[in-house]
C-alpha cells in the first residue's frame, strides 16, 4: 500500500510556533560549534515515529512545512512496516498526521511518493530477485540498508522500481516475503491532468479509483522488467541459446528496435518452453493484493469519515455510535448469503485499462467506459492481426514449397468485384501494379493444402506466383 511519503505546505508563523512550542515534537536546529549561536535561515528537524517534520523560513515570510517519511511506520508508531498496511489504515495514519499536527493535511502538496506490496512467494524472495535482468533501458542496481543487501534497484528518469527481501531487510527470518515497490521521485507524471493518474493533493489519496491505478502501475512495471525464468530446462536453455537473454551486457548493447524485437522474440520462448511463467504469476499476484489492500474494510466495520476543518471537527462527535446487534434466526438464509457472496466477489474488480474500480457494474463488464472498452478492443484487434500475420507468413513458406510438385488453383478476390474469380497459375498474366493493389484476398488449395492469404500476403503471393510463371515460360521457350 501507499508507504513512504513527502507532502509540503506553506504555513504562516503563528502555526509554525505552535508546532515548536508542542510537547509532541522535539526540534533540533544547526549551530555554530565553536560559538553556540543557532544558524538562521536554516530548517528545523523533529523525528516522530518514522516521521521527519521540517520547517523551514520561506521567503513570504512564512514557513515550508515538510512532512516525510513511512506512514506504515508511523502508524505502527514507529515499528515494522514489514506486515500489510490497508487501504483504511491509511486514512487513519492520515487523521492520526492531522490529530498531531492540528492542522488539515488534505490540501497539502504531495512531493514524493512510494508505494508497494508484500508477497508470500512459493521460492525464497531471493530467488526471484537474482531472476532480475533488465528494467527498459538500465540494468538492475544493488540496494543495500543499512550496509546490508537486501534486493535491487532500478531508477528512470521519474521513478525507481525497487524489488528485495523484506523479511531479510527485517530480520524477521520470513525468506518468502518478498517486497516491490514503486516509488516516484518526481511528480510531472502523476500531476498531468490529462493524465491516468492526477494526483497532486494529498485529498487526491482519498479517491479509491485512484488509489486502484497505482496498482495497475506497479504491476505493468513488473511486467515490462526482462526476467529470467528458472523454471526453463538448462539443456533446452543452452540449444536456444538463451543464455544471452540473461547477460545485461547484451541488452545494453542494443538500441531501442533491437532490443524490442529481441524482447519479443524472447518472450515468445518463455511462453512455449515455461509452462508455469514466473513473471505472469507474480504480475497477477500483484493485482489480487492490491485489490486486496484497497477494499479490506475496518475490523471493526466502522466507517472513516472526511477531512474536516479544526471549528468543524469541534461541532462533531469524536466517538463512534454504538452498533446494536441481535440474532434473528439461527442461520443466515440462503438468499442472504447470495447477497453477500456477490457484495464481497464485486469488490475485486478494477477495469482492465486504467484500473478504475468497477465493482458497481454487472459482472460482464471489464473495462469502466467506453474510451478504455474502444482501447481494449483495440489491442485484441491488433494482437489477432500480428498473430494471423504470423500464420500466414508461416503457411505461404508451405504453399511455396508444394507448388515446384503439385497443382495449384486459387481464387482471387478483389476491391470492386461483386464475385470472386477463380483462375489457375498457368492462366495468371501479368498485373500492373495499380491492379495488383486492388486484391484483398487469396484463397486456394496446392497438394492437399488448403491456403487463404489476406491484405499484404495476398498481393505478395500474386506476386511471386507471376513471377515463377514468368521465369517458367522462358524456359519452355529455350
Amino acid at each position: 500500500m501507499i508507504d513512504g511519503i513527502k507532502i509540503s505546505k506553506l504555513v504562516t508563523v503563528e502555526i509554525a510556533r505552535r508546532l515548536l512550542d508542542s510537547d509532541s515534537f522535539d526540534f533540533c536546529q544547526k549551530a555554530n560549534v565553536s560559538t553556540g549561536e543557532v544558524l538562521k535561515d536554516e530548517p528545523i528537524e523533529a523525528k516522530y515515529n518514522g516521521l521527519t517534520i521540517r520547517l523551514t523560513p520561506d521567503s513570504s515570510g512564512g514557513f515550508r512545512l515538510v512532512v516525510r517519511g513511512s506512514l506504515h511506520r508511523f502508524y505502527n508508531d514507529g515499528g515494522t512496516n514489514g506486515n500489510d498496511f490497508f487501504y483504511w489504515q491509511f486514512k487513519e495514519a492520515l487523521i492520526r498526521l492531522e490529530t498531531l499536527l492540528k492542522i488539515p493535511v488534505s490540501d497539502f502538496t504531495i512531493r514524493n511518493l512510494e508505494f508497494g506490496v508484500n508477497l508470500k512467494t512459493e521460492l525464497t524472495a531471493a530467488k526471484y530477485i537474482r531472476s532480475l535482468v533488465y528494467d527498459g533501458n538500465k540494468a538492475f542496481a544493488d540496494l543495500n540498508v543499512n550496509d546490508n543487501y537486501v534486493g535491487k534497484q532500478c531508477t528512470r528518469q521519474d521513478t525507481t522500481l525497487k524489488v528485495y527481501d523484506k523479511g531479510k531487510q527485517e530480520s524477521n527470518g520470513d525468506k518468502r516475503l518478498l517486497r516491490i515497490e514503486l516509488k516516484f521521485n518526481r511528480m510531472r507524471l502523476l500531476t498531468d491532468p490529462e493524465g491516468r493518474f492526477n494526483i497532486s493533493a494529498v485529498r487526491d489519496l482519498l479517491s479509491r479509483e485512484k488509489v486502484g491505478v497505482l496498482g495497475q502501475e506497479l504491476a505493468q512495471r513488473w511486467a515490462q522488467i526482462i526476467f529470467y525464468d528458472g523454471g526453463i530446462d538448462k539443456l533446452k536453455a543452452e540449444k536456444l541459446g538463451l543464455w544471452k537473454y540473461r547477460s545485461v551486457q547484451f541488452w545494453q548493447e542494443l538500441n531501442r528496435n533491437q532490443r524490442y524485437k529481441a524482447r519479443t522474440k524472447y518472450n515468445k520462448i518463455i511462453d512455449k518452453l515455461c509452462p508455469l511463467h514466473t513473471q505472469k504469476q507474480i504480475e497477477k499476484m500483484i493485482l489480487k493484493k492490491w485489490a486486496q489492500l484497497v477494499n479490506r474494510k475496518h475490523k471493526n466495520g466502522r466507517r472513516l469519515t472526511h477531512f474536516e476543518s479544526d471549528s468543524e471537527a469541534q461541532k462533531k462527535a469524536t466517538f463512534d455510535t454504538i452498533q446494536c446487534t441481535c440474532l434473528l434466526s439461527p442461520g443466515i438464509p440462503q438468499n442472504e448469503k447470495e447477497k453477500n457472496q456477490k457484495k464481497i466477489e464485486s469488490v475485486t474488480r478494477f477495469c482492465e485499462v486504467c484500473g478504475n474500480d468497477i465493482s458497481h457494474r454487472k459482472k460482464t463488464a471489464r473495462t469502466c467506459s467506453r474510451k478504455c472498452r474502444n482501447a481494449k478492443s483495440n489491442q485484441s484487434r491488433k494482437e489477432r492481426r500480428n498473430e494471423k500475420r504470423e500464420q500466414e507468413s508461416v503457411l505461404m513458406l508451405k504453399v511455396l514449397e508444394q507448388i515446384q510438385v503439385n497443382p495449384l488453383k486459387i481464387s482471387v478476390q478483389k476491391i470492386g468485384l461483386k464475385r470472386e474469380r477463380r483462375i489457375y497459375t498457368n492462366t495468371i498474366k501479368p498485373i500492373k501494379y495499380r491492379e495488383r493493389r486492388k486484391i484483398t484476398r487469396v484463397r486456394g488449395s496446392c497438394g492437399g493444402v488448403p491456403f487463404e492469404f489476406t491484405t499484404m500476403r495476398a498481393k505478395e503471393f500474386i506476386k511471386i506466383i507471376i513471377h515463377q510463371n514468368f521465369n517458367n515460360n522462358e524456359t519452355k521457350e529455350k
